[in-house]
């Protein structure tokens, strides 16, 4: 029975372990009080209608992101820029597209008065997903090479980041941001895919991408250290090391496993995103719900990645399905249960008409909030 439930993920929320759920609105970083957050909250009344569910929106912004790896993957396997200029062009359309959904809806949530801790947890475990995504193709817009062991490292230290913030978000009841944050980075990605879409694929100069590793690094750090004497910080740091060494040793042996980039990239990125997705989610968790702390140093999705280190040619592709199997299994047992628990519907407003419309939140920030 113990196998059964590690294999599906773990315990899930049930009525009687669901926590009562308060929102606390995180710092607005610099854009976000510039413009972002009065461009978000425009968007509620003004282009999405009363009966759009805020986790519609949600999703709609992670299927830009997947559209966007997609591209970049199928046109430019190894990493190295060879992908055409309008690639680069899309991929930028489409992380703003991603930012602004992301950054809007929680506005919807709070206009439709659907805030719930599903559409939370919803929010941020698809982010946990789209962090690593993002990265990879800004990787290869800077043609930084599937072979280059800084562009996992730096794969490794957005994924750590964005966990470590989710850490303040369960020791805390609301994340901790930065004056220049992952806001500012995304205008910045946004602003280099578009550039790029212009002139092609630019290689970086070696100063900026190991400067851009050491700001993820530094941001790690300052997190930990306003974390420092919270709960379970150890096991939660050491769980992250587990994912962390896994893309690092994979990153050690990328050349090794398989001669051919796109079966030595594209399983990889897919692991890489199921483990920290999943490592998210187990995290997450004792956001909603009275459960027992679920950090598993070894998971089912955790596995995979180590074990792709080593796995050879084509066949990387089963340890990738694997694992998106795995991580779909336990995210859509979590989203259900959270539901039933809560007694809603994730992708539907109640009760809404579809001539209705909707208020307009006002002093309400930041963008991943229900």
């Amino acid at each position: 029975m113990f196998l059964i439930t590690w294999l599906l993920g773990g315990t899930v929320p049930t009525k009687k372990t669901i926590k009562t759920y308060e929102y606390k609105s995180p710092p607005l970083s610099l854009f976000e009080r510039l413009f972002l957050d009065k461009f978000w909250a425009a968007l509620p009344g003004a282009v999405y209608p009363p009966w759009l569910a805020p986790n519609v929106i949600t999703l709609a912004g992670l299927g830009c992101i997947i559209i966007a790896i997609a591209l970049v993957l199928h046109h430019s396997p190894a990493l190295d820029g060879a992908a055409p200029a309008w690639v680069y062009a899309a991929v930028g359309v489409l992380i703003f597209l991603y930012q602004t959904l992301d950054g809007s809806d929680g506005k919807q949530a709070r206009a439709t008065g659907t805030g719930s801790a599903l559409g939370e947890l919803f929010d941020h475990g698809v982010d946990s997903i789209t962090v690593v995504l993002i990265a990879v193709c800004v990787q290869d817009a800077a043609r930084v090479s599937y072979t280059d062991e800084t562009l996992w490292l730096c794969v490794a230290a957005s994924t750590c980041t964005f966990y470590l913030s989710n850490c303040s978000l369960v020791a805390f009841g609301r994340q901790q941001f930065f004056d220049v944050d992952v806001q500012e980075l995304i205008v910045c990605l946004t602003v280099l895919c578009l550039y790029c879409g212009i002139v092609g694929a630019t290689s970086a100069p070696r100063w900026m991408i190991t400067g851009s590793l050491g700001c993820m690094v530094l941001n790690c750090l300052q997190l930990i250290w306003k974390l420092r004497d919270t709960e379970y910080l150890g096991r939660r740091c050491k769980a992250l090391a587990a994912i962390a060494g896994g893309v690092a040793i994979n990153a050690a042996t990328i050349k090794q496993v398989s001669q051919e980039p796109f079966f030595a990239t594209v399983p990889l990125v897919c692991c890489i995103a199921a483990a920290a997705g999943d490592l998210s989610r187990r995290l997450l968790l004792q956001r909603v719900a009275d459960l027992p702390e679920i950090v598993d140093f070894v998971t089912p999705t955790g596995l995979l990645l180590w074990a792709l280190a080593l796995w050879p040619g084509r066949t990387r592709v089963v340890a990738a399905a694997a694992s998106l199997a795995f991580y779909g299994v336990a995210a859509s047992r979590t989203v259900v249960a959270t539901a039933g628990a809560l007694g809603v519907n994730a992708l539907t407003v109640p009760n809404v008409r579809r001539s209705s419309r909707v208020r307009t939140p006002r002093g309400s920030s930041t963008s991943s909030a229900f």
